[in-house]
């Protein structure tokens, strides 16, 4: 299957690399994406969704690396049908191309509007607020969020770099909210 995105400009750009990496600086943002041909998942991958307690959608470009997995057929509907809490860790950075100027709220959104669901968790850097070093910071408003019924968890995931998250971090925080 290959990947298409289609922008607000009315263009179409077609596959993962393209999508990804923008040809131009300033390129139409996207509109929408689908697979074409359509692809199936597994029956084994739908119940995997169906039984499971937490499913986490963590860092990663939306449009290029999370969404296209909620297009495979039958995933998004597995997604709305199970009683799984749909965790959300969101970038710490947009991304040129695909999420230029999202905030929290654009990347909960968008992936709602893919699975059909709302998310139940989202895990954001409390660092962001401070942070100066970084350009291009995915923003949040925590009263924002919880006013849309998707419960915040803040914790310090920044990584010595500074503009990734830092992967030890990040994991403690799901194993955290797992158990609880």
């Amino acid at each position: 299957t290959t990947l298409y995105a289609k922008l607000f400009n009315g263009r179409t750009v077609v596959g993962e690399t393209n999508i990804d990496i923008p040809k131009q600086k300033q390129r139409s943002p996207i509109k929408s994406i689908y697979l074409k041909p359509a692809v199936t998942a597994l029956p084994s991958v739908l119940r995997a969704i169906r039984q499971a307690d937490y499913i986490v959608f963590t860092i990663g470009d939306l449009y290029t690396s999370l969404l296209p997995n909620v297009l495979v057929g039958g995933v998004a509907q597995a997604l709305r049908s199970t009683k799984a809490k749909l965790v959300y860790a969101c970038n710490r950075t947009t991304k040129n191309g695909e999420t230029n100027s999202y905030t929290a709220a654009d990347y909960v959104n968008t992936l709602n509007h893919y699975i059909g669901r709302s998310l139940d968790y989202i895990i954001v850097d409390s660092t962001i607020a401070t942070d100066r070093t970084i350009k291009h910071l995915v923003q949040y408003n925590k009263v924002g969020l919880e006013q849309a019924g998707v419960t915040v968890n803040e914790a310090d995931l920044r990584a010595e770099d500074h503009r990734k998250i830092d992967g030890k971090k990040l994991a403690a925080v799901v194993y955290h909210l797992c158990r609880e």
